[in-house]
């Protein structure tokens, strides 16, 4: 999704070896599929998803477009789409590790309500006695997409993790600070020596 309000087809991956297509049954307009043995995102799959984000964001050294990852291999481990990323104007930047909970927007904004209307698709159909399977996933999904992906939640998501608008003062100090397991068990191995204190004292002042 973008800060802008606009929303990508999705893409899920399967858990087949080869291709299905009656499992698309339901997916919403220009939404594919991927299948897989892992049921896991590749390198082949993201170059494929990458090509299509070309596409659909209209990307080019003329219209030149951010896009914000995490560091998955998939996305970091990839010569070609760092190529196609040249070639077609796309600024990749990758998010720092264990942080995309609150800096990246998808995590912060958009999987929750996902979550929660996927879940309410699923409780209406089981209730009419049918069984989950493969092949309602998409139609269930599509029908909760549809319903989470609205303009203001990607805007709001952006907003919250302050990178548009650009809010550099979104997080506090203690944002950053160790968490206080570490802490307390760092305190109680870790002899309280003149240097350790002074190691606190500086990080406590970063």
């Amino acid at each position: 999704m973008s800060a802008a309000g606009a929303f990508m087809p999705p893409m899920l991956i399967f858990p087949r070896v080869k291709e299905n297509k009656e499992l698309l049954e339901g997916a919403p307009a220009g939404a594919w599929s991927e299948f897989h043995k892992s049921g896991w995102i590749q390198v082949d799959i993201f170059t494929r998803w990458f090509r299509r984000f070309i596409n659909y964001s209209h990307a080019s050294k003329d219209n030149p477009i951010l896009l914000l990852l995490d560091g998955h291999i998939s996305h970091v481990k990839n010569l070609e789409v760092i190529e196609l990323a040249m070639e077609h104007g796309v600024e990749i930047i990758c998010f720092p590790p264990h942080c995309t909970h609150r800096m990246q927007p998808l995590d912060v904004g958009f999987m929750k309500p996902l979550s929660h209307y996927y879940t309410e698709e699923v409780n209406v159909f089981q209730r009419t006695g049918e069984r989950v399977t493969l092949k309602n996933v998409f139609l269930l999904f599509g029908k909760a997409f549809m319903k989470a992906g609205k303009i203001d939640t990607a805007v709001n998501a952006f907003k919250k993790c302050g990178i548009f608008p650009l809010n550099p003062k979104i997080f506090s100090k203690s944002d950053f600070a160790c968490s206080n397991t570490d802490a307390s068990t760092l305190n109680q191995s870790t002899p309280k020596t003149p240097q350790f204190e002074a190691e606190v004292r500086n990080y406590s002042e970063m």
